[in-house]
């Protein structure tokens, strides 16, 4: 008999309930901005470095930190910064909702 394949939607954990709250609450809103902040030696073209953002983006949606990626739901911040050592490299993921004034 063969292998079942992994199902590409994670299984739902109890903390992702306290997730759905906050969903429902973020749904009513006009939306999210999303920041990713790439620290590096080195910079990526821009869209290199985009393309690559979309696995982690919709990682974000399927765990219902965003409402979703559509254009009326999201706007997208991205950002690079450059550091001095590799060991300095990672990272930063910033959610905002969108009429909000703590963005900064």
């Amino acid at each position: 008999m063969a292998g079942r394949l992994p199902n590409p939607f994670p299984k739902r954990a109890a903390w992702q309930k306290l997730l759905d709250l906050d969903q429902t609450e973020r749904k009513s809103k006009e939306g999210v901005t999303l920041r990713l902040s790439r620290f590096s030696p080195f910079a990526l073209d821009p869209d290199n470095a985009l393309g690559g953002a979309k696995f982690l983006i919709d990682q974000l949606r399927y765990c219902g930190l965003i409402p979703g990626d559509r254009v009326e739901e999201i706007t997208i911040e991205f950002r690079q910064i450059k550091t001095q050592h590799k060991d300095e490299s990672g990272t930063l993921v910033e959610i905002f909702d969108t009429a909000s004034s703590e963005r900064a």
